[in-house]
């Protein structure tokens, strides 16, 4: 119990000169913990969780205003998994190492972020191109596409969209090979994200569907 001296006690400016020279650690901690707390609340309140992620692995890359209308144009054809946040797709855009330079730091840590999506990603739509469509197609984590679309042959595990109408209109600089793919959900899921990892890939599949049919 506090002493009541402490609240009966005159509080000049030499005694909070004082109190704040003893105790400034302990303000310090409780500053800290008060701003540590605030930024975790706005972080879970604010933390907007996608319905579709979309990975890029390769060259083309896609300026703000264009990854903001890809993005947007995609939202209008997902669903919306959680119905809390309305329908929203990520995109991440890793470029090839040797079109930034031979940079052995840069290819290690793109290498490791390849190893740990093909492993453990949550992403359901890469596109891809030359350079990495050997190790997304023997990793045995894509969906045979030939599942969503009878007319491809069985074991078709990419789709060309280098020339398709779709992603011309917001990649107009796709100069080489690339493909799109979908990832399966695999065994490897953890049956509490057994759920959305299935509506995550339903909504990979509608976004193929949608490049199709535009080929």
């Amino acid at each position: 119990m506090a002493d009541k001296s402490f609240w009966s006690e005159k509080k000049d400016s030499e005694w909070f000169k004082n109190f704040i020279y003893y105790y400034k650690i302990h303000i310090i901690v409780i500053l800290f913990l008060i701003v540590s707390i605030v930024y975790t609340v706005n972080t879970i309140v604010n933390q907007v969780n996608p319905d579709i992620s979309i990975d890029f692995f390769g060259g083309i890359y896609m300026e703000q205003d264009a990854n903001s209308k890809f993005k947007n144009y995609f939202s209008t054809i997902i669903n919306d998994i959680d119905g809390k946040d309305g329908k929203v797709v990520t995109t991440v855009q890793r470029m090839q190492t040797s079109l930034m330079g031979d940079d052995s730091e840069i290819e290690q840590a793109l290498a490791q972020a390849l190893m740990i999506e093909l492993t453990v990603g949550e992403s359901y739509l890469y596109i891809v191109n030359d350079y990495y469509l050997n190790d997304f197609e023997n990793s045995g984590v894509l969906l045979d596409l030939s599942t969503i679309q009878p007319e491809l042959e069985a074991g078709t595990l990419s789709f060309r969209i280098d020339d398709n109408e779709l992603l011309k209109h917001f990649a107009d600089t796709a100069t080489e090979p690339l493909y799109l793919c979908v990832r399966d959900v695999t065994p490897a899921v953890r049956e509490s994200q057994l759920e959305k990892a299935q509506a995550m890939c339903e909504n990979a599949k509608l976004i193929f569907k949608e490049f199709y049919k535009n080929r």
